[in-house]
């Protein structure tokens, strides 16, 4: 399986939703390799498959494929059986699996916390380093965890729920409820497999997680919505959100046809305004902007400087990169070039050598003449004159 994948609306925007939050809290580079701890359960399966699509369909901020490691904790006889299921089914993806077996007991005292932190110890022992663990934690384990935290701490941080980032490890499913990914993972036609300890109410999450199903969610249906909401502005408050301030370090250029934007670091952390910035420029509603928004950013993050564009976009707009600059060009509208010699404070560089018998005036001439035809084609410009002017630039 290589070739991109067909989508119903639903997994569309489903993965338009996670990568786009994959994005925003930047939880990975492109230059990192994506490791998901497949346990076998829904959630792991969705989270593995949704992870391998978004590579494969280009939408994600790596091109590198995920690999799989599943962890075996030695308490059910039936894992072995599940365990080979799994390495056949990441084996028709074209996955990388991997198995590590633990010796543990139920009847180990504390035996979740035992089992935490044999699994990370096991996972953060098998990580390359340039590799990043995926665990698929959503909403409703982060509310549990929330819920068992406020009965037995007073501490605001620890009543914030999963991190979404811990040192080598990334819960990208924590914009996600439990219901949404079963749904994906449904429409997908996945198979997974049930822990029946998952029903055994002597642990602590599992009651706590019965209670929430047949009372709490009953009774208040919109309890996540609320809840994500909240906790999202008591990180904020407290200092402690993924979300960074986007808004101070886009140095933004407005031109008659468009704007010019310098990025400092990866488009990660402007997706709010930069996508709004496009979407501005365009006839179309968001909706559309956003979903080819995620491709540039992936295409965007993924390049080593070299210039790419044009990109279209819904409504006319055109966008052009070369790292760092972004340029946008409106509907209907057609970028100009600029001349002057010496040093130029912020100038978008070309950088195609000219013949250099050729005269100034000439270059200058063709060039203003031909910016929209150089732009679509990708020519640079860096005319290096032998003269007391210096070195010539072009610039929008």
């Amino acid at each position: 399986m290589t070739e991109k994948i067909k989508l119903s609306r639903y997994s569309f925007e489903f993965l338009k939703h996670l990568n786009t939050f994959i994005l925003r809290a930047n939880l990975f580079s492109a230059k990192q390799r994506p490791v998901i701890a497949l346990s076998g359960g829904v959630d792991s399966v969705a989270l593995a498959y949704s992870i391998l699509l978004s590579v494969r369909n280009g939408i994600c901020v790596t091109n590198k494929l995920p690999r799989f490691i599943h962890i075996d904790h030695g308490t059910r006889p039936e894992i072995k059986k599940e365990m080979i299921s799994l390495k056949k089914w990441a084996a028709e993806l074209g996955v990388e699996f991997s198995s590590v077996d633990l010796d543990l007991s139920l009847s180990d005292g504390n035996f979740e916390m035992k089992a935490r932190s044999q699994r990370y110890k096991s996972f953060n022992s098998f990580l390359k380093e340039d590799e990043i663990l995926l665990t698929g934690h959503h909403l409703d384990d982060s509310f549990e965890w929330t819920m068992m935290q406020s009965l037995k701490s007073s501490s605001l941080s620890g009543s914030l729920g999963i991190p979404v980032k811990g040192p080598r490890v990334v819960r990208p499913f924590l914009c996600l409820s439990k219901a949404q990914i079963t749904r994906f993972a449904k429409d997908n036609g996945l198979m997974w497999f049930e822990d029946e300890s998952n029903n055994d109410l002597d642990f602590e999450r599992n009651y706590i997680r019965k209670l929430i199903k047949d009372n709490i969610a009953v009774k208040y249906p919109k309890y996540l919505k609320h809840y994500a909401r909240r906790q999202n502005t008591l990180a904020d408050k407290l200092g402690l959100s993924v979300f960074k301030n986007e808004s101070t370090k886009l140095d933004i250029k407005k031109r008659d046809w468009g704007h010019i934007v310098k990025v400092e670091g990866s488009l990660n952390e402007h997706c709010l305004e930069l996508s709004k910035l496009i979407t501005k420029s365009s006839s179309k509603g968001r909706g559309r902007i956003s979903d080819q928004y995620i491709k540039l950013v992936a295409s965007y993050n993924k390049s080593n400087g070299e210039y790419r564009g044009p990109l279209s976009f819904s409504g006319g707009v055109k966008v052009y990169y070369s790292r760092p600059y972004v340029i946008i060009v409106s509907k209907g509208k057609s970028p100009h070039l600029y001349s002057v010699s010496s040093q130029i404070p912020d100038c978008v560089p070309f950088i195609k050598k000219a013949n250099k018998k050729t005269s100034l005036k000439s270059a200058i001439s063709i060039a203003e003449k031909k910016t929209q035809a150089l732009l679509d084609e990708g020519v640079h410009f860096q005319l290096a004159w032998r003269n007391a002017h210096g070195q010539i630039l072009y610039w929008f």
